[in-house]
């Protein structure tokens, strides 16, 4: 039950990332051409973006990830293991 419970926890972050996530797909279908620099401009957007989350992401693993992989796999050897 807790690694169920740490699983649905991973899904509490997606407000977090929601914004980066809606930029970098906007930047990566928006053509590209916005004038001059604006190929700079997008990388320096898209980098920015993630590392944005990135840092989200880190913490999510860090967090509720590690302990729902850690019950799950405490789970399955219990299970397997005579």
């Amino acid at each position: 039950m807790g690694g169920l419970a740490a699983a649905v926890g991973h899904y509490a972050f997606v407000p977090a990332v929601m914004g980066a996530v809606a930029g970098l797909y906007g930047l990566c279908f928006s053509g590209g051409s916005e004038g001059e620099d604006g190929g700079e401009a997008s990388e320096s957007k898209a980098e920015e973006l993630v590392k944005e989350w990135r840092g989200w992401h880190r913490m999510r693993w860090s967090s509720v990830d590690v302990v729902s992989w850690a019950c799950f796999l405490v789970g399955a050897v219990d299970v397997l293991t005579p």
